[in-house]
Formats: structure tokens, sequence, C-alpha cells
């Protein structure tokens, strides 16, 4: 189990060298280095992108019907 994986759940921040970072958080996480603290993202449940994908719709067809 990869750091990532154990604080998937929520978001987590937690402090830590950037070398560190870049040998113990995955490339493809949802993670951020900042300022000596490590953020990592829970990631987007499947509501939440139903959600945005509407609301993306909705916009463009608002968008295209009054230029």
């Amino acid at each position: 189990m990869t750091m990532v994986q154990e604080f998937s759940h929520q978001e987590q921040r937690m402090r830590m060298g950037y070398a560190e970072f870049l040998t113990q958080i995955d490339e493809h996480a949802h993670a951020e280095w900042v300022k000596g603290k490590v953020i990592i993202f829970m990631p987007p449940n499947a509501k939440h992108q139903r959600i945005v994908s509407f609301l993306s719709s909705l916009l463009s067809a608002f968008v295209r019907f009054f230029q």
C-alpha cells in the first residue's frame, strides 16, 4: 500500500521535504508539494463527476444559444 492509498478517503496535509515527496508520492497521485507540506487530495467520486458534467453541458448550451 502506498502513502497516497492510505490517505485516499479525505484531503491530508503533512510536512515533508521535496526530495522525500519525489520518492514517496506516486507521480499519478493527486498531490501537491507547497512550502514544505504535501497536500494529498481525495479523488472525486462518481456523483461529483456527474454533477460537473451536467454543469459543463448546461454552461456550454447557454454559451452556444446566446453566442
